[in-house]
Protein backbone atom coordinates (compact mmCIF):
# COMPACT_ATOMS: atom_id res chain seq x y z
CA UNK A 1 0.00 0.00 0.00
CA UNK A 2 2.78 2.38 0.94
CA UNK A 3 4.51 1.55 -2.32
CA UNK A 4 1.39 2.60 -4.26
CA UNK A 5 1.34 5.93 -2.40
CA UNK A 6 4.98 6.39 -3.29
CA UNK A 7 4.29 5.78 -6.99
CA UNK A 8 1.37 8.23 -7.00
CA UNK A 9 3.48 10.87 -5.23
CA UNK A 10 6.30 10.42 -7.74
CA UNK A 11 3.89 10.85 -10.66
CA UNK A 12 2.47 14.03 -9.11
CA UNK A 13 5.97 15.45 -8.67
CA UNK A 14 6.82 14.74 -12.33
CA UNK A 15 3.58 16.31 -13.56
CA UNK A 16 4.15 19.38 -11.39
CA UNK A 17 7.68 19.76 -12.73
CA UNK A 18 6.42 19.45 -16.32
CA UNK A 19 3.80 22.16 -15.74
CA UNK A 20 6.35 24.49 -14.16
CA UNK A 21 8.77 23.87 -17.03
CA UNK A 22 6.19 24.69 -19.70
CA UNK A 23 5.10 27.76 -17.72
CA UNK A 24 8.72 28.90 -17.80
CA UNK A 25 8.96 28.35 -21.56
CA UNK A 26 5.79 30.35 -22.17
CA UNK A 27 7.24 33.31 -20.27
CA UNK A 28 10.44 33.45 -22.32
CA UNK A 29 11.14 36.59 -24.31
CA UNK A 30 11.56 36.27 -28.10
CA UNK A 31 15.37 36.30 -27.87
CA UNK A 32 15.28 33.68 -25.10
CA UNK A 33 14.02 30.92 -27.35
CA UNK A 34 13.37 27.50 -25.85
CA UNK A 35 16.13 25.16 -26.94
CA UNK A 36 18.78 27.88 -26.77
CA UNK A 37 21.21 26.11 -24.50
CA UNK A 38 24.73 24.79 -24.48
CA UNK A 39 25.59 21.17 -25.15
CA UNK A 40 28.01 21.03 -22.24
CA UNK A 41 25.09 21.90 -19.92
CA UNK A 42 22.46 19.52 -21.29
CA UNK A 43 21.99 15.97 -22.58
CA UNK A 44 23.20 15.66 -26.14
CA UNK A 45 19.89 14.34 -27.50
CA UNK A 46 17.85 17.25 -26.13
CA UNK A 47 18.01 19.14 -29.40
CA UNK A 48 15.91 16.43 -31.09
CA UNK A 49 12.82 17.61 -29.22
CA UNK A 50 13.09 21.32 -30.05
CA UNK A 51 10.86 22.71 -32.79
CA UNK A 52 10.94 25.89 -34.84
CA UNK A 53 13.78 27.50 -32.92
CA UNK A 54 17.49 28.20 -33.06
CA UNK A 55 19.71 25.95 -30.98
CA UNK A 56 23.26 26.74 -29.90
CA UNK A 57 25.96 24.38 -28.63
CA UNK A 58 29.01 25.92 -26.99
CA UNK A 59 29.85 29.46 -25.97
CA UNK A 60 31.68 32.23 -27.77
CA UNK A 61 34.51 33.75 -25.77
CA UNK A 62 35.79 37.30 -25.57
CA UNK A 63 39.08 37.97 -27.33
CA UNK A 64 38.71 35.07 -29.78
CA UNK A 65 38.69 34.98 -33.57
CA UNK A 66 35.98 32.88 -35.26
CA UNK A 67 35.48 31.58 -38.79
CA UNK A 68 31.77 31.35 -39.69
CA UNK A 69 30.66 28.64 -42.13
CA UNK A 70 28.07 25.91 -42.36
CA UNK A 71 26.22 23.19 -44.19
CA UNK A 72 22.82 21.60 -44.46
CA UNK A 73 22.02 18.07 -43.30
CA UNK A 74 18.71 17.79 -45.13
CA UNK A 75 19.51 14.80 -47.35
CA UNK A 76 22.13 12.34 -48.55
CA UNK A 77 23.61 14.87 -50.99
CA UNK A 78 24.57 17.18 -48.14
CA UNK A 79 27.24 14.73 -46.96
CA UNK A 80 29.58 16.40 -49.46
CA UNK A 81 29.81 19.55 -47.32
CA UNK A 82 28.72 18.19 -43.94
CA UNK A 83 31.67 15.80 -43.78
CA UNK A 84 34.11 18.68 -44.25
CA UNK A 85 32.92 20.67 -41.22
CA UNK A 86 35.14 19.23 -38.42
CA UNK A 87 38.16 19.10 -40.73
CA UNK A 88 37.64 22.70 -41.85
CA UNK A 89 37.34 23.74 -38.21
CA UNK A 90 40.62 21.94 -37.54
CA UNK A 91 42.26 23.86 -40.40
CA UNK A 92 41.05 27.16 -38.90
CA UNK A 93 42.27 26.11 -35.46
CA UNK A 94 45.72 25.57 -36.96
CA UNK A 95 45.97 29.31 -37.72
CA UNK A 96 44.48 30.50 -34.43
CA UNK A 97 40.74 30.65 -35.20
CA UNK A 98 37.83 28.96 -33.47
CA UNK A 99 34.76 28.13 -35.58
CA UNK A 100 31.06 28.97 -35.59
CA UNK A 101 29.32 26.29 -37.64
CA UNK A 102 25.74 26.86 -38.82
CA UNK A 103 23.82 23.68 -39.59
CA UNK A 104 20.43 23.68 -41.30
CA UNK A 105 18.25 20.60 -41.08
CA UNK A 106 15.35 18.91 -39.37
CA UNK A 107 16.46 18.07 -35.81
CA UNK A 108 14.51 14.79 -36.00
CA UNK A 109 16.98 13.58 -38.61
CA UNK A 110 19.70 13.47 -35.98
CA UNK A 111 18.28 10.23 -34.65
CA UNK A 112 17.26 8.79 -38.01
CA UNK A 113 20.62 9.10 -39.75
CA UNK A 114 23.65 7.73 -37.91
CA UNK A 115 26.11 9.78 -39.94
CA UNK A 116 24.28 12.94 -38.83
CA UNK A 117 24.42 11.86 -35.20
CA UNK A 118 28.12 11.09 -35.56
CA UNK A 119 28.75 14.47 -37.16
CA UNK A 120 26.86 16.31 -34.41
CA UNK A 121 28.68 14.37 -31.69
CA UNK A 122 32.02 15.15 -33.32
CA UNK A 123 31.29 18.88 -33.61
CA UNK A 124 29.80 19.37 -30.16
CA UNK A 125 32.66 17.51 -28.47
CA UNK A 126 35.16 20.17 -29.57
CA UNK A 127 35.71 23.21 -27.34
CA UNK A 128 36.90 25.34 -30.28
CA UNK A 129 33.60 24.88 -32.15
CA UNK A 130 30.29 26.65 -31.54
CA UNK A 131 27.39 24.99 -33.38
CA UNK A 132 24.17 26.77 -34.34
CA UNK A 133 21.31 24.59 -35.61
CA UNK A 134 18.54 26.15 -37.70
CA UNK A 135 15.40 24.33 -38.72
CA UNK A 136 14.84 23.83 -42.42
CA UNK A 137 12.13 25.50 -44.48
CA UNK A 138 10.67 23.23 -47.21
CA UNK A 139 10.22 26.15 -49.62
CA UNK A 140 13.94 26.86 -49.68
CA UNK A 141 17.03 24.80 -50.16
CA UNK A 142 18.67 24.14 -46.82
CA UNK A 143 22.05 24.65 -48.45
CA UNK A 144 21.11 28.20 -49.42
CA UNK A 145 19.93 28.95 -45.89
CA UNK A 146 23.23 27.73 -44.46
CA UNK A 147 25.07 30.05 -46.85
CA UNK A 148 23.15 33.30 -46.29
CA UNK A 149 22.88 32.75 -42.53
CA UNK A 150 26.57 33.61 -42.23
CA UNK A 151 25.55 37.26 -42.59
CA UNK A 152 23.53 37.04 -39.40
CA UNK A 153 25.98 35.27 -37.10
CA UNK A 154 25.93 38.21 -34.66
CA UNK A 155 22.16 37.98 -34.33
CA UNK A 156 22.08 34.18 -34.19
CA UNK A 157 24.56 34.42 -31.31
CA UNK A 158 22.20 36.86 -29.56
CA UNK A 159 24.79 39.64 -29.69
CA UNK A 160 24.48 42.20 -26.90
CA UNK A 161 26.87 45.17 -26.86
CA UNK A 162 26.56 45.32 -23.06
CA UNK A 163 27.65 41.71 -22.62
CA UNK A 164 31.31 41.69 -21.61
CA UNK A 165 31.75 38.14 -22.93
CA UNK A 166 31.01 39.39 -26.46
CA UNK A 167 33.65 42.10 -26.58
CA UNK A 168 36.72 41.86 -28.80
CA UNK A 169 35.27 39.02 -30.89
CA UNK A 170 36.32 38.84 -34.53
CA UNK A 171 34.14 37.05 -37.10
CA UNK A 172 35.17 36.15 -40.64
CA UNK A 173 32.89 34.41 -43.13
CA UNK A 174 34.25 31.26 -44.72
CA UNK A 175 33.18 28.12 -46.62
CA UNK A 176 32.83 24.54 -45.44
CA UNK A 177 34.94 23.21 -48.31
CA UNK A 178 37.75 25.79 -48.23
CA UNK A 179 40.69 25.32 -45.85
CA UNK A 180 42.78 28.31 -44.78
CA UNK A 181 46.54 27.92 -45.09
CA UNK A 182 48.27 31.32 -44.78
CA UNK A 183 48.22 32.40 -41.13
CA UNK A 184 48.29 36.19 -41.48
CA UNK A 185 45.97 36.67 -44.46
CA UNK A 186 42.71 36.40 -42.51
CA UNK A 187 43.51 38.83 -39.69
CA UNK A 188 42.60 42.53 -39.73
CA UNK A 189 45.65 44.74 -40.35
CA UNK A 190 46.33 47.33 -37.61
CA UNK A 191 44.01 50.35 -37.77
CA UNK A 192 41.45 48.60 -39.99
CA UNK A 193 37.84 47.82 -39.11
CA UNK A 194 36.85 45.54 -42.00
CA UNK A 195 38.54 43.06 -44.34
CA UNK A 196 37.08 41.86 -47.64
CA UNK A 197 37.96 41.02 -51.22
CA UNK A 198 37.05 42.50 -54.60
CA UNK A 199 35.67 40.50 -57.54
CA UNK A 200 34.29 43.39 -59.58
CA UNK A 201 31.48 45.94 -59.29
CA UNK A 202 27.78 45.86 -58.41
CA UNK A 203 25.52 48.39 -60.15
CA UNK A 204 22.20 49.53 -58.69
CA UNK A 205 20.96 52.54 -60.63
CA UNK A 206 23.55 55.26 -60.09
CA UNK A 207 25.16 53.31 -57.27
CA UNK A 208 28.40 51.46 -57.95
CA UNK A 209 29.74 49.26 -55.14
CA UNK A 210 32.66 46.89 -54.76
CA UNK A 211 31.49 43.29 -55.19
CA UNK A 212 32.82 41.55 -52.08
CA UNK A 213 32.98 37.73 -52.10
CA UNK A 214 31.47 36.27 -48.94
CA UNK A 215 34.66 34.35 -48.37
CA UNK A 216 36.27 36.21 -46.74
CA UNK A 217 34.58 39.16 -44.98
CA UNK A 218 36.02 39.87 -41.54
CA UNK A 219 35.23 42.39 -38.79
CA UNK A 220 34.35 42.56 -35.11
CA UNK A 221 31.00 41.15 -34.01
CA UNK A 222 29.97 44.72 -33.08
CA UNK A 223 30.76 46.00 -36.58
CA UNK A 224 28.90 43.05 -38.13
CA UNK A 225 25.84 43.94 -36.10
CA UNK A 226 26.12 47.64 -36.95
CA UNK A 227 26.50 46.96 -40.68
CA UNK A 228 23.54 44.60 -40.85
CA UNK A 229 21.28 46.96 -38.85
CA UNK A 230 22.09 50.25 -40.57
CA UNK A 231 19.27 52.72 -41.15
CA UNK A 232 16.64 51.27 -43.46
CA UNK A 233 17.61 47.67 -42.70
CA UNK A 234 15.18 45.08 -41.40
CA UNK A 235 15.67 43.71 -37.87
CA UNK A 236 18.34 41.02 -37.68
CA UNK A 237 16.78 37.53 -37.97
CA UNK A 238 17.18 34.83 -35.31
CA UNK A 239 15.41 31.90 -37.00
CA UNK A 240 15.25 30.29 -40.43
CA UNK A 241 11.78 31.69 -41.08
CA UNK A 242 13.01 35.20 -40.31
CA UNK A 243 16.01 34.73 -42.61
CA UNK A 244 13.71 33.70 -45.49
CA UNK A 245 11.41 36.67 -44.84
CA UNK A 246 14.42 38.98 -44.70
CA UNK A 247 15.27 38.23 -48.33
CA UNK A 248 11.67 38.31 -49.54
CA UNK A 249 10.22 36.68 -52.65
CA UNK A 250 13.57 36.24 -54.37
CA UNK A 251 14.45 33.63 -51.77
CA UNK A 252 11.16 31.78 -51.34
CA UNK A 253 11.68 29.39 -54.24
CA UNK A 254 14.50 26.90 -54.61
CA UNK A 255 17.70 28.82 -55.31
CA UNK A 256 19.73 27.34 -58.16
CA UNK A 257 23.16 28.23 -59.49
CA UNK A 258 22.83 31.35 -61.63
CA UNK A 259 19.08 31.58 -60.99
CA UNK A 260 16.93 34.05 -59.13
CA UNK A 261 18.32 34.59 -55.66
CA UNK A 262 21.74 33.14 -56.47
CA UNK A 263 24.48 35.25 -54.88
CA UNK A 264 21.95 37.40 -53.02
CA UNK A 265 24.07 37.19 -49.86
CA UNK A 266 27.14 38.61 -51.63
CA UNK A 267 25.09 41.39 -53.17
CA UNK A 268 23.62 42.26 -49.78
CA UNK A 269 26.93 42.42 -47.90
CA UNK A 270 28.48 44.40 -50.76
CA UNK A 271 25.71 47.01 -50.56
CA UNK A 272 25.88 47.09 -46.76
CA UNK A 273 29.64 47.66 -46.91
CA UNK A 274 29.13 50.45 -49.43
CA UNK A 275 26.56 52.07 -47.15
CA UNK A 276 28.95 51.80 -44.20
CA UNK A 277 31.66 53.54 -46.22
CA UNK A 278 29.32 56.45 -46.89
CA UNK A 279 27.99 56.66 -43.34
CA UNK A 280 31.32 56.58 -41.54
CA UNK A 281 33.96 59.27 -41.54
CA UNK A 282 37.09 57.94 -43.22
CA UNK A 283 35.14 54.75 -43.86
CA UNK A 284 37.09 53.85 -47.00
CA UNK A 285 40.41 54.23 -45.20
CA UNK A 286 39.25 51.82 -42.49
CA UNK A 287 38.43 48.96 -44.88
CA UNK A 288 41.21 46.68 -46.06
CA UNK A 289 40.48 45.22 -49.50
CA UNK A 290 42.74 42.23 -50.07
CA UNK A 291 43.97 41.09 -53.48
CA UNK A 292 44.06 37.50 -54.73
CA UNK A 293 45.61 35.52 -57.56
CA UNK A 294 43.47 32.42 -57.38
CA UNK A 295 45.46 30.49 -59.96
CA UNK A 296 48.66 30.89 -57.95
CA UNK A 297 47.61 31.21 -54.31
CA UNK A 298 44.88 28.55 -54.08
CA UNK A 299 45.21 24.77 -54.12
CA UNK A 300 42.08 24.06 -56.12
CA UNK A 301 40.01 20.95 -56.72
CA UNK A 302 39.84 21.82 -60.42
CA UNK A 303 43.59 21.22 -60.75
CA UNK A 304 44.42 19.08 -57.76
CA UNK A 305 48.18 18.49 -57.43
CA UNK A 306 49.85 15.16 -56.93
CA UNK A 307 51.76 14.43 -53.73
CA UNK A 308 53.79 15.97 -52.26
CA UNK A 309 51.66 19.14 -52.11
CA UNK A 310 53.50 22.45 -51.76
CA UNK A 311 51.65 24.87 -49.45
CA UNK A 312 54.38 27.52 -49.19
CA UNK A 313 52.64 30.01 -51.55
CA UNK A 314 49.03 29.03 -50.88
CA UNK A 315 46.49 31.19 -49.07
CA UNK A 316 43.82 28.49 -49.00
CA UNK A 317 42.59 25.30 -50.62
CA UNK A 318 39.26 24.51 -52.26
CA UNK A 319 39.25 20.85 -51.30
CA UNK A 320 37.94 17.87 -53.25
CA UNK A 321 34.30 16.83 -53.30
CA UNK A 322 33.06 13.87 -51.25
CA UNK A 323 36.30 13.61 -49.33
CA UNK A 324 34.92 10.90 -47.06
CA UNK A 325 35.03 8.43 -49.96
CA UNK A 326 38.15 6.30 -49.80
CA UNK A 327 39.54 7.28 -53.21
CA UNK A 328 39.03 10.99 -52.59
CA UNK A 329 40.42 10.81 -49.07
CA UNK A 330 43.58 9.19 -50.42
CA UNK A 331 44.07 12.22 -52.71
CA UNK A 332 43.34 14.68 -49.89
CA UNK A 333 45.55 13.05 -47.26
CA UNK A 334 48.84 14.61 -48.51
CA UNK A 335 47.36 18.07 -47.84
CA UNK A 336 46.17 16.97 -44.39
CA UNK A 337 49.70 15.75 -43.64
CA UNK A 338 51.21 19.07 -44.75
CA UNK A 339 48.84 21.16 -42.64
CA UNK A 340 48.83 18.98 -39.52
CA UNK A 341 52.27 17.60 -38.84
CA UNK A 342 51.42 16.09 -35.44
CA UNK A 343 50.59 12.40 -35.40
CA UNK A 344 47.43 12.76 -33.29
CA UNK A 345 45.71 15.10 -35.78
CA UNK A 346 46.48 12.83 -38.71
CA UNK A 347 45.25 9.73 -36.89
CA UNK A 348 42.08 11.53 -35.77
CA UNK A 349 41.41 12.65 -39.35
CA UNK A 350 41.85 9.11 -40.65
CA UNK A 351 39.49 7.65 -38.04
CA UNK A 352 36.87 10.34 -38.63
CA UNK A 353 36.94 9.86 -42.41
CA UNK A 354 36.76 6.08 -42.22
CA UNK A 355 33.90 5.97 -39.72
CA UNK A 356 31.90 8.67 -41.52
CA UNK A 357 32.24 6.75 -44.77
CA UNK A 358 31.11 3.52 -43.10
CA UNK A 359 27.99 5.22 -41.70
CA UNK A 360 27.10 6.80 -45.04
CA UNK A 361 27.44 3.45 -46.82
CA UNK A 362 25.31 1.79 -44.14
CA UNK A 363 22.56 4.38 -44.68
CA UNK A 364 22.26 3.69 -48.41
Amino acid sequence: MQFRYFIVAAILVCVSFELIFHHYLNRLKPNETPGYYHCKDAPRDRYSGIKNETIQYGRIKSGRKYAVFGSSIHDRVSTNYAFDLPLTAMAWKRIGFDSIIIIVGDPQQHKQQRWIQYLMDTLTDEDHIVVIVLKNVPACKATSISQVSRLFAASLLNYDKNDATMRDIYLITADADIWPIAKDFFVLPPGMDILHGNIGKIHRGNLVAIHAPLSYVGMSIRTWYDIMTQSGSLPMPNTTDEIVNYFGDSFRDNVTHGGRGWGIDQVMISLRLHQWRLNNRKGTQRIYVYQRQFGADRIDRANWPKAPIDISRAIDSHILKNCYQANQWKRLMPLVAQLHTDTDSKKWSERYSQHFNELVIASE
